[in-house]
């Protein structure tokens, strides 16, 4: 909640996007108009992001997605052609280092 009682869904996104408010001890939301905001916001891209080698592991958050004209686009979208050097470079990156591979199993282990 804002110091002006608009309710925003995280304290990380800007006050442009309140789902609700707080005025004189009452709480204000539109559960319709919110289910209907988010599905919206979600619509361009959910066919995209269900073919996202990434989609499992995403926390590119929704708020933060730019838009192009009227319509949110994915600059994260990890294709199949793409991903082989996502992985690659990580791989390298861990064999040149093995101790960091260690670490990062011993960590796993603890979850």
């Amino acid at each position: 909640m804002t110091v002006n009682g608009k309710l925003l869904a995280c304290e990380r996104i800007g006050q442009n996007y309140p789902l609700g408010k707080v005025e004189s001890g009452t709480v204000s939301l539109d559960f319709e108009w919110i289910r209907d905001f988010y599905a919206k916001m979600y619509k361009n891209l959910i066919d995209r992001c269900k073919h996202c080698l990434l989609w499992k592991n995403c926390s590119y958050c929704v708020y933060f997605i730019p838009e192009d004209k009227t319509k949110k686009r994915c600059d994260r979208f990890m294709h199949e052609n793409k991903s082989l050097d996502y992985f690659s470079y990580y791989f390298s990156h861990l064999e040149q280092n093995p101790d960091y591979y260690k670490r990062l199993i011993d960590e796993m282990d603890q979850y």
